[in-house]
């Protein structure tokens, strides 16, 4: 299957404001509908320090991706719609962001969290050579890096 990155917009947005407010979809996100909304709003008129990408396959909205400013250090993000799990979608949306976040942005290293409790997420981080570098036992999240890999001359 084939994905294609978006560079995220407005309508993204409304998206996922429309997908906070279903209930089969509501639980899948780490945030309600005003988080959406506000972040909506806020976007159209101030510049953020994160990248965010729409994910598509065959033309069709399937999630997101994202490398955002947490806490005052950079971490992956993403959603992908519950009838899309299983199909190596996010495998390769996280492939294409990690390359993205290594050869343009120039980043070392890249972090992501996720619940520790998500069993198809820790094996989608570490099927893309994330390590789990510490474990939150209190927020119930497990914290993975992956760093740059340099090449020899």
């Amino acid at each position: 299957m084939k994905i294609k990155l978006k560079k995220f917009n407005i309508l993204h947005s409304t998206k996922f404001i429309l997908l906070s407010l279903n209930p089969k979809t509501s639980k899948e996100l780490s945030n309600n509908f005003y988080y959406y909304f506000y972040r909506g709003i806020k976007g159209l008129f101030v510049k953020e320090d994160s990248y965010k990408f729409a994910i598509y396959v065959k033309k069709k909205f399937v999630g997101s991706i994202s490398f955002y400013l947490n806490k005052g250090e950079y971490e992956l993000g993403y959603f992908i719609l519950p009838q899309y799990h299983g199909k190596g979608i996010a495998t390769k949306a996280i492939k294409e962001m990690t390359n993205y976040i290594f050869n343009k942005l120039n980043f070392k290293k890249i972090k992501a969290v996720t619940n520790s409790n998500n069993l198809s997420s820790i094996k989608t981080l570490r099927k893309n050579g994330f390590k789990i570098i510490k474990r939150n036992k209190k927020a119930k999240e497990l914290i993975f890096e992956r760093k740059r890999k340099w090449k020899q001359n």
